[in-house]
């Protein structure tokens, strides 16, 4: 257990950090729309706009992962790509019809896919990434820096992956980040100021922003160098942060507990109104003027301004749980266990 006063000693100096140094600027240069700086990671077909909420959802039939697990799910290049177990790698251009295809990684499960600069990045299991230009043919990324044994370490799995300002971030276990500019060539993060378990990262407003265990929430400006964000913990208190998303001018974030928050800038943070209880939340996305969430128990809320949310009353998921959101193409679509694939209709 950690000594209580080293901790907070630690923090407090972090947030010095935090807004002395250029790690995290203060949030008043810009919505992350301009030029590089647009988050495309969970789908460049997320515009603005006030369009339909998102509260009718289909299922779709015949899965190509059978019923197998499907981990996460991201737009880009006109298509929708998921990832899930046993190697599996699927496309889709309209988040209906789908097709199958095979890991260039014997063995891999695929907990985050991202997509930036014409090219879609998937991590996952030990760490592996692999990098296709269009979603159909992929080769994998041969480095070691989250497998510096060569054996299956669950301290460097991949949760999830971003990209904006030019370059891909990559976030796992244990604390460790990776990034590229060309999802081939990779550098490690030498210090993420985060001790434990990193599970969701987004940019916008031209910085990137991880969250993960104990309530943390990090900050950086150029993916490389982090610190601690202020005040980012009083909201969520030590429960662990799983995921966050950016649009609309703010972040929204969702944690272990089914807590949602919301921030203009990522730094301070504000409690919604979230209607999916106790509910683990395990990715928000946002697309077509909502965020989505989706999480346990096949729980599905959204909301036009990430305060306000709304439940779906029927997700399609049954009580099956829901791990990955995307939205491209006009539409929601949503993957998670027992092969399970649904999008939003009209």
């Amino acid at each position: 257990m950690k000594n209580i006063i080293k901790s907070l000693a630690i923090i407090a100096l972090a947030i010095v950090i935090c807004f002395s140094m250029t790690a995290c600027p203060d949030g008043s240069d810009g919505d992350g729309s301009k030029g590089k700086g647009k988050d495309d990671g969970d789908g460049d077909g997320s515009g603005g706009g006030s369009g339909k909420p998102p509260a009718n959802w289909t299922a779709v039939t015949g899965s190509p992962f059978g019923t197998s697990y499907v981990w996460s799910i991201a737009y880009g290049g006109g298509k929708f790509v998921a990832g899930g177990a046993d190697s599996k790698i699927a496309y889709s251009s309209d988040g209906i019809t789908w097709t199958v295809v095979t890991s260039s990684i014997p063995y891999k499960t695929t907990y985050g896919i991202a997509h930036g600069g014409d090219k879609f990045v998937a991590g996952g299991l030990n760490g592996k990434r692999e990098y296709s230009n269009d979603g159909i043919t992929w080769t994998a990324v041969t480095d070691t820096l989250l497998d510096p044994s060569g054996v299956v370490s669950p301290d460097y799995h991949i949760n999830d992956i971003t990209y904006g300002g030019g370059k891909f971030v990559a976030v796992a276990d244990n604390g460790k980040m990776v990034y590229s500019s060309d999802g081939i060539t990779w550098t490690a993060v030498e210090d993420t100021a985060f001790g434990g378990d990193i599970e969701g990262i987004a940019y916008g407003g031209d910085k990137f922003f991880a969250v993960g265990a104990t309530g943390h929430i990090l900050c950086s400006s150029d993916g490389i160098t982090w610190a601690v964000a202020a005040e980012g913990q009083t909201v969520f208190g030590n429960v662990r942060i799983n995921c966050i998303a950016y649009g609309g001018g703010k972040f929204v974030a969702g944690d272990q507990s089914g807590k949602i928050a919301y921030s203009s800038d990522g730094i301070t943070w504000t409690a919604s109104n979230s209607t999916i209880g106790s509910w683990i939340i395990y990715k928000i996305a946002y697309g077509g003027g909502h965020f989505v969430a989706v999480a346990q128990r096949g729980i599905i809320a959204y909301s036009s301004d990430g305060v306000t949310w709304t439940d779906v009353t029927n997700s399609r998921f049954g009580t099956s749980n829901i791990y990955g959101t995307a939205y491209g193409g006009g539409k929601f679509v949503a993957v998670g266990a027992g092969g399970k694939i649904a999008y939003t209709t009209d």
